[in-house]
């Protein structure tokens, strides 16, 4: 009768329902956690950034190793963002919303401010591929540079060397004054998220097309704290082409998985079986760890049995690895149950000591 009446008492408006007084809903874990959590939300730190840098351009200072590990250094990213133009018409006295056209908002892109200088140097690279302001340098004998005064000189009146008439004022060249500069420096940018789906690892791309650098900004230097460096880029897109797939070691994205990853197995392994087993071990050694009722009634043949049970499946276990964690974790346990109890009976002290002691050989 009490289980027919806590029904109309419970937090249900329903009385048949079987979950009982203490049952809740389960919305949220029937959205995002049913199969394989497909509709769960992403992470936002899961993301691969590709400078798709145009080969064409002979960046020699960039070569391969040093792009992928400028992609590892990137520490934030914005994704695409849009401006619908809308306008306002009249049809026949009726309000009308029509699109005109779209815009492609600049993004953010933040890179750590690395010890060997590789951000600093995208930005260096990038820097004199359209520039020739900074052509003007020398090399001191130490290898450090220094301007070239003939390209800065300002003679007559002030004027710099570029204005005047004989051939040493016009080979200096400034700004966009480069030749053969037609080429992009960046074929594209490329944004991936990454996530599960389907218990497989995979990627949702977002592809910056023919992409500017519209600022570039070192950080602030301060003897104030200890913050870390980091370098900002603002880039500006001609349009965006979105990619689904899965992730592919060194393809998908490109460089992932290749550059400064640790491809050494866990020493716990993945075994299906043992993983199995080794949450039987945790599961009995949580048990035993509940029974010091057993200790204190003096009862030493139960817990015997229930280390011997435990320490079976252990021996069951087919990895070392997982074997190693599981008697420690059962080591720990029994030596601080054990010598955290007083027991008022000297015989029942000296055979909870002697089973420590076998247990301990055992390991």
């Amino acid at each position: 009768m009490s289980n027919f009446v806590s029904k109309y008492f419970d937090n249900f408006s329903n009385a048949n329902s079987t979950k009982g007084n203490l049952g809740d809903f389960q919305h949220a874990s029937r959205l995002y956690i049913d199969n394989n959590m497909r509709l769960a939300p992403k992470f936002s730190h899961l993301f691969h950034v590709v400078l798709n840098i145009n080969p064409n351009a002979n960046i020699a200072a960039l070569n391969s190793s040093i792009k992928y590990e400028i992609n590892l250094l990137a520490k934030e990213a914005d994704l695409p963002r849009y401006n619908v133009d809308s306008q306002v018409i009249n049809q026949y006295n009726r309000k009308k919303m029509i699109q005109t056209g779209i815009q492609y908002s600049p993004i953010n892109i933040l890179f750590h401010d690395d010890n060997a200088g590789l951000t600093t140097l995208l930005w260096e690279a990038y820097f004199r591929y359209y520039y020739a302001d900074s052509d003007y340098t020398n090399s001191n004998i130490d290898g450090s540079e220094y301007i070239d005064a003939v390209g800065y000189n300002r003679i007559n009146a002030g004027l710099n060397n570029v204005y005047g008439s004989s051939d040493i004022f016009t080979r200096f060249k400034y700004g966009l004054d480069k030749p053969n500069k037609t080429t992009p420096f960046f074929t594209s940018i490329q944004i991936y998220q990454l996530h599960p789906e389907g218990g497989r690892a995979r990627y949702t791309s977002f592809t910056l097309i023919n992409p500017i650098i519209d600022q570039f900004q070192h950080d602030r230097v301060s003897n104030d704290g200890s913050n870390l460096s980091q370098n900002t880029l603002t880039i500006s897109y001609e349009s965006v082409q979105y990619g689904r797939g899965y992730t592919q070691v060194g393809l998908s994205p490109t460089g992932f998985g290749e550059y400064h990853y640790d491809k050494i197995p866990s020493p716990l392994g993945t075994a299906p079986d043992d993983l199995s087993k080794f949450t039987n071990v945790i599961s009995k050694i949580t048990g035993l760890a509940n029974d010091i009722d057993r200790f204190k009634n003096g009862n030493l043949l139960n817990f015997t049995n229930a280390t011997n049970n435990v320490l079976n499946t252990i021996t069951s276990l087919s990895q070392s690895s997982i074997k190693a964690n599981s008697s420690n974790i059962l080591s720990n346990v029994t030596n601080n149950l054990l010598n955290n109890i007083i027991f008022p009976v000297t015989s029942i002290t000296q055979n909870v000591k002697t089973v420590t002691s076998a247990i301990q050989r055992i390991f």
